[in-house]
């Protein structure tokens, strides 16, 4: 899951992408951008996850939430591409 993000000042923004569901779990890997200086700070990132599957019809999720520090407007704008390739053995 790549891209960039607007973060209102005062927000922490966590970004994952999921197999499982469409949410993020703490402990399952996500990454976090704090907006602290700007009204609108630009972020860009990058998730990546290697996921066990067979060949056939797999659902991922690309997954956004405002976590734990929300003193901003709560508002995000997320521009991103969610990519995903399968690997035979």
């Amino acid at each position: 899951f790549d891209g960039q993000a607007v973060v209102t000042n005062g927000d922490r923004l966590v970004v994952a992408a999921s197999n499982t569901s469409q949410t993020w779990g703490v402990n399952d890997g996500n990454v976090s951008m704090i907006s602290t200086t700007n009204p609108h700070q630009y972020f860009p990132f990058s998730h990546s996850r290697v996921y066990p599957v067979t060949a056939g019809n797999n659902t991922f999720y690309a997954v956004a939430h405002n976590y734990v520090e929300t003193a901003g407007t709560g508002l995000v704008a997320i521009y991103g591409i969610l990519t995903v390739e399968f690997f035979p053995n």
